[in-house]
């Protein structure tokens, strides 16, 4: 894909790992919390007239380590054109990246690892067609186990034509007591709670479990949050029955919201247009 310039490292991997093995190294404090992000340089700001239907994808893409990825990656953007895309479990090396093409993106990384000579990074993506006027990571406080690492959150504020426009993307910590998930969840409500304008808040939340569900639910009414329903939801991907991917929203006309089914992922995605 075409792209992009600058590379920023900035403050917000928490663990280093090599590829292959199920052990991980804690790395130092000067180490964790990266954020990578980059920015289009030839983009123009988008006014909202120009694009008042918004396009979004939501996908957790198994590290693009499917055999099918890359090109029903590839197929899923050129019938869908999302202007916006959520990704948990994605990728970015100096050879490979999901950013859209001519968009702000940026990577909270949960880990990195080593492969074939060079580092990886994995965590949440978010990348917008839309200006990205500020962006950080949230790191669940507590660890999964085996690996030793957390799950990410990345927090970032859009400008869609003379608005400002939250989009939240997590993928929530799995292997863990319901009290671990609730702190993630209580965290990221904090980081939500003073922002008065729209909110889109999409991503893998792990909800495999009637309580995971519930304290989900139960942040969801205190942020005054509206679940998506999606068509041909049947392609959402469960763990013991229940939906482990979701996208809320505040302040957000849903138009039209479906599941794909998609052989580049062991989760379908979910694509949804909008309006402010």
């Amino acid at each position: 894909m075409k792209l992009i310039t600058a590379l920023m490292l900035i403050v917000i991997c928490s663990t280093h790992i090599n590829a292959g093995l199920w052990s991980a190294e804690v790395s130092d404090e000067s180490e964790s919390n990266l954020e990578i992000m980059t920015q289009a340089i030839h983009r123009e700001n988008r006014a909202l007239e120009d694009s008042d239907v918004i396009g979004l994808l939501v996908w957790n893409v198994y590290k693009a380590g499917k055999s099918d990825f890359i090109q029903e990656h590839k197929n899923i953007l050129t019938k869908f054109k999302p202007d916006i895309s959520m990704y948990q479990e994605a990728l970015y090396s100096k050879s490979s990246t999901l950013c859209l093409e001519d968009s702000d993106c940026a990577l909270a990384c949960s880990f990195s690892y080593e492969s074939e000579g060079e580092l990886d990074y994995t965590g949440v993506m978010t990348s917008s067609r839309f200006p990205t006027l500020s962006s950080f990571a949230l790191h669940s406080n507590v660890s999964e186990p085996i690996l030793s690492t957390p799950k990410s959150t990345l927090i970032s504020k859009v400008q869609v034509g003379d608005k400002e426009l939250l989009l939240v993307n997590t993928h929530g910590i799995n292997f863990v007591s319901v009290f671990a998930f609730e702190s993630q969840m209580v965290e990221i409500e904090h980081s939500i709670g003073d922002f008065e304008g729209p909110v889109i808040w999409g991503g893998d939340f792990n909800t495999w479990a009637v309580g995971r569900m519930q304290i989900l639910r139960r942040t969801l009414k205190r942020l005054d949050m509206t679940d998506t329903n999606f068509k041909n939801d049947h392609f959402i991907k469960k763990a013991l029955g229940h939906k482990l991917d979701h996208v809320f929203t505040r302040g957000v006309q849903v138009l039209e919201a479906q599941a794909l089914n998609s052989s580049g992922s062991d989760h379908n995605p979910l694509f949804i247009k909008l309006t402010l």
